[in-house]
């Protein structure tokens, strides 16, 4: 099926070791990868949807020029990454490079005070990380100026050529906001249904939503976070983006099989 435009989204691969205790790191904190098959196998994911980016672009950080590295090599791109300032990820204040149980209890006795009571202060911290994580609304002592990123995104993709694929590798602070490319009422839908539904061909080959139900899980369905080299992708048709991929999950053991080999 022809696309006017495509729009691939990696978010960098690991920074962290599995023995390590993950913590909150922004623009000012400069990590490289510590390894490099999920990057890598997202390559691979790639190449399966027969997409090849005409243009590869990266946040100039290290895991985000490490991870776009590896892919440009898996992919066999003869192109040079350009970097992108506007897609570096935010600056989480005083919670850069800090633990996510030392964030919530921060963010917590922000809004509370240092007297409340310490459940309550935790879940404080809880609700406002959950709020960031699915409607992408930033604590007040972040540095996240919303409408600047939506702005960047969508002049971004104003810019590329018609017919072309393009890739961004970017980080999760950043790419949360992608879909305001979206029509308003399309944004809408995709916000409350992304994690409900998965999206399908149909005979027609136009790309249709099928119910994807989840009676084991406890995780809130409209979460907008993207995993370590997690892909997404958009498509964008008589001029309306849509969203056919969000948050694909690097399976390690994904292989490509000639029988396999799919493209949009």
């Amino acid at each position: 099926m022809f696309f006017d435009k495509i729009l691939i989204i990696v978010r960098h691969g690991n920074t962290f070791r599995p023995d390590e205790e993950p913590r909150r790191i922004g623009s000012r904190t400069d990590l490289p990868l510590v390894e490099e098959t999920r990057s890598i196998t997202a390559a691979r994911i790639i190449k399966s949807r027969g997409l090849f980016p005409a243009r590869v672009f990266a946040a100039p950080l290290l895991r985000t020029m490490q991870t776009a590295e590896l892919i440009v090599n898996e992919l066999g791109l003869n192109c040079t990454i350009q970097q992108i300032p506007e897609f570096t990820e935010i600056d989480y204040g005083p919670d850069e490079n800090q633990t996510e149980n030392n964030v919530i209890k921060r963010l917590g006795t922000f809004y509370l005070g240092r007297h409340a009571d310490l459940n309550e202060i935790i879940q404080r911290g809880k609700d406002e990380i959950d709020n960031w994580n699915n409607n992408a609304a930033a604590p007040a002592c972040w540095n996240v100026d919303t409408t600047k990123i939506i702005a960047d995104w969508r002049n971004f993709t104003d810019k590329i050529n018609k017919g072309e694929t393009v890739l961004v590798v970017s980080s999760n602070g950043i790419i949360r906001f992608a879909p305001h490319i979206l029509l308003p009422d399309d944004f809408e839908i995709f916000r409350n249904t992304h994690n409900l539904r998965q999206f399908v061909k149909t005979t027609s080959a136009e790309t249709q939503y099928q119910e994807k139900t989840k009676p084991n899980s406890t995780a809130n369905l409209n979460n907008l976070k993207v995993t370590t080299a997690g892909i997404c992708i958009f498509v964008q048709k008589n001029n309306k983006w849509n969203i056919t991929d969000w948050n694909i999950k690097p399976d390690l053991n994904f292989k490509i099989a000639d029988n396999q080999k799919s493209s949009l």
